[in-house]
């Protein structure tokens, strides 16, 4: 019975340890599109002024002027999705490329 016993804690362990690295991936993941969103920003004014009109729009429209910590949480959830729509239009490398133009420069 002992033997079932640590065979179902080592599955456990294992999962535990597959759950983690599954965790750790999509948070790097997440930093690294914020990252390359707040460089494409820096880098390119045109982006920048669109992605500062759509905001303040955002805001301005947004119905929960009364409730100022829900309108905080909003604002940051529509900052990730701009920064995760960057990134799977494959910004990372268009930032990198960016940069290299830059330096040169």
């Amino acid at each position: 019975m002992t033997g079932w016993l640590a065979w179902i804690g080592w599955g456990l362990f294992l999962l535990a340890l597959i759950i983690l690295f599954i965790q750790q991936r999509r948070h790097i993941n997440f930093r690294m599109s914020l990252s390359a969103y707040a460089k494409w920003l820096l880098l390119d004014d045109e982006i920048r002024n669109n992605h500062k009109d759509k905001f303040i729009n955002f805001l301005q429209n947004e119905k929960l002027h009364d409730d100022q910590d829900l309108l905080f949480l909003m604002s940051d959830r529509a900052i990730e999705e701009m920064a995760i729509s960057l990134k799977e239009a494959g910004s990372l490398l268009t930032v990198q490329e960016m940069m290299r133009k830059y330096i040169q420069n």
